[in-house]
């Protein structure tokens, strides 16, 4: 059904050469019934009767718009899933240098906006919700600039001492600056912003006001800006001392460096796809902010962990370990793997020289060899006869196990000098 009122009598007439035609209202309604009427007009013409008439049964446009789809729930929980799995491996492993600290808390960040971009930002039907979810959506939007100027500090200081001064490269308190830049700081920012502004949350998402795009843009402008700047210093650093390193030193800076640029690059296009995804209503953004967020969290992962020397070594020696693991299984020989994680490197050629020791040995009947001292140990049950003559004596299996022993201590002090040389540059961040 419709409704019709406001009835009004008009007359189009030639008014001037700009405007030529215009609806003149000077007629007088003499007598309406809902379906036609009688108007008195000054002058002959086209005269025709207007209404206000609207449908009771029309949405107004209250329901407001959906900002999110499929592809962007999608876009969030890959990139968070990806970023928590490279903070999930840092801690299994036990990583303990500066950088691997710093990957850690860039990944939970990010992880973090993430999803609570994507759980609260339309939970605009509860307006101190809805204030909730923008005041965090802010936060993590500056923690994740903050932790890659992070980042970019951090690379700047380990290339700029390690040339000029490196007996004073030390680990010794140097979190606790990053922990104030990536995590108090812009507590303190977005806490005056929402202390000293009306209408801080927009009325169609929860999220910073039009009026007020600049608490956000500003601090992020200023926190790229110091980045880029950072980065520049680190590469003319790194150019004019790179003939003073190993090759393996400077394949671990460029690799750094690559990985700073992709993600600002990328940090800063997600967040631009996301917030213009959701004041232009259009499939096509949501969908590249879906795929832009996607890209961050696997250049995070490859960057990250795959690329991350520390982590790489770890992750290698734990491959060798399972196959070592499967080839002793299909000779018929149980393999027990009792050390800690955090020496899989370490003990890699340990283990080789271990069991090369073992096949040269002769003895009869089954039994257990466990070699190894401290947390580290490897025990080798070995069914049947081992290859060769008897031992003359009870007394032979101690001078064995001393042999081993012996063997042992040298591959560890190899083991530990092959790491320390690959290492040198991740282990002094």
């Amino acid at each position: 059904t419709f409704n019709i009122s406001n009835p009004r009598c008009v007359l189009l007439r030639h008014s001037s050469n700009r405007k030529p035609w215009s609806w003149y209202r000077g007629c007088q309604k003499l007598r309406y019934t809902g379906h036609s009427g009688v108007c008195a007009c000054p002058q002959p013409g086209v005269f025709t009767i207007i209404t206000d008439m609207f449908d009771d049964n029309w949405d107004k446009g209250d329901k407001r718009p959906k900002l999110m789809n499929f592809a962007t729930y999608f876009g969030c929980a890959m990139s968070a899933t990806l970023c928590l799995i490279v903070c999930g491996v840092h801690m299994y492993l036990r990583t303990s240098t500066s950088t691997a600290a710093l990957h850690r808390n860039l990944s939970v960040s990010i992880a973090l906006g993430q999803l609570v971009y994507m759980i609260g930002i339309d939970r605009y039907e509860t307006p101190s919700i809805c204030k909730i979810f923008a005041v965090l959506l802010h936060y993590f939007f500056l923690t994740n600039y903050s932790w890659v100027m992070n980042e970019a500090f951090n690379l700047y200081i380990v290339i700029t001492y390690s040339t000029h001064n490196p007996s004073d490269l030390t680990d010794s308190g140097s979190m606790i600056r990053y922990y104030v830049l990536g995590w108090v700081i812009p507590a303190i920012l977005v806490g005056a912003f929402v202390g000293t502004s009306e209408n801080y949350c927009a009325l169609d998402m929860c999220w910073v006001a039009p009026d007020h795009l600049w608490l956000f843009i500003g601090p992020a402008i200023g926190i790229i800006s110091i980045t880029i700047l950072v980065l520049i210093f680190t590469a003319k650093e790194h150019n004019e001392n790179s003939y003073t390193k190993s090759d393996k030193t400077n394949k671990i800076i460029n690799i750094h460096m690559k990985a700073l640029w992709t993600q600002v690059i990328l940090v800063t296009v997600c967040w631009s796809f996301a917030f213009i995804s959701l004041k232009i209503m259009d499939n096509i953004l949501k969908y590249l902010y879906a795929m832009f967020t996607s890209l961050q969290g696997a250049f995070f992962v490859v960057f990250y962990m795959f690329l991350h020397e520390e982590t790489a070594i770890e992750i290698r020696a734990y491959i060798k370990s399972r196959q070592k693991r499967r080839a002793l299984q299909l000779q018929g020989l149980e393999f027990q793997d009792n050390h800690s994680l955090d020496s899989f490197a370490s003990n890699s050629l340990i283990d080789r020289d271990v069991a090369d020791g073992h096949g040269g040995m002769s003895g009869s009947g089954g039994g257990s060899i466990s070699t190894g001292t401290g947390p580290a140990q490897k025990q080798l049950n070995v069914p049947g006869e081992f290859n060769g003559t008897e031992p003359s004596s009870k007394d032979s299996r101690p001078s064995r196990l001393r042999e081993l022993s012996r063997k042992k201590n040298r591959a560890r002090i190899e083991a530990s000098s092959d790491e320390g040389s690959d290492c040198e540059m991740i282990s002094t961040v």
